[in-house]
């Protein structure tokens, strides 16, 4: 179930950040994928990506979650450490636009930031707003993931889990094989608001 929508933006520091296990999402592409890189990179922005994958790679030391001064990932991710504070930072921006895509939620009851383990394909309002080299690239790992996948059983044929209804809405591609569906948006999240690509 999505988390309420959250703030402006983050606070400075500390930063909670606890790891978003959605179901909805089990066969989606984990952060550390060379697809985050390849076809999300262009929506995002590179900060974004680079702030998102370095959290997941901290969330996989600490599963329970971890405290981050926002001040030293920004030294980290090479964007200043200055004024981190401030909603116009470029750390700050950032994290905004992994909440506004669906990324990840900030729970105002538990002062949490909540980053997703794993995230779709593009949506095609979105694929279809970028270079041909992307979407190429898009559709190559789209298949090779999906080809990975197929070695493995489908979800429904696993005890006790439900594979969930099919993306039927306007305007989705058609899915490449009976798993793609999950792969096609964020429940709840930003992506289907279709917010400008950068």
């Amino acid at each position: 179930m999505p988390l309420p929508p959250g703030p402006p933006h983050p606070p400075a520091r500390p930063l909670r950040v606890v790891a978003w296990i959605d179901p909805a999402l089990h066969h989606g592409f984990g952060l550390q994928h060379p697809y985050v890189e390849v076809a999300w990179t262009p929506v995002l922005g590179p900060t974004a990506v680079l702030a998102a994958r370095r959290l997941d790679l901290l969330l996989g030391r600490h599963p329970d979650g971890v405290d981050i001064d926002v001040a030293d990932l920004a030294a980290q991710l090479g964007v200043g450490a200055r004024g981190t504070g401030g909603k116009w930072s470029p750390i700050v921006r950032s994290l905004e636009r992994l909440e506004r895509f669906g990324f990840a939620r900030w729970d105002p009851h538990t002062d949490r930031f909540h980053l997703r383990t794993a995230v779709p394909a593009l949506p095609r309002q979105l694929l279809d707003r970028l270079p041909a080299t992307v979407v190429d690239e898009h559709h190559a790992l789209l298949r090779r993931h999906l080809r990975h996948l197929g070695d493995r059983p489908p979800v429904s044929e696993r005890a006790g889990v439900d594979s969930g209804p099919s993306d039927t809405s306007p305007g989705s591609p058609a899915p490449l094989d009976p798993r793609a569906h999950r792969l096609r948006a964020l429940p709840g999240g930003g992506a289907s608001r279709q917010p400008r690509v950068r």
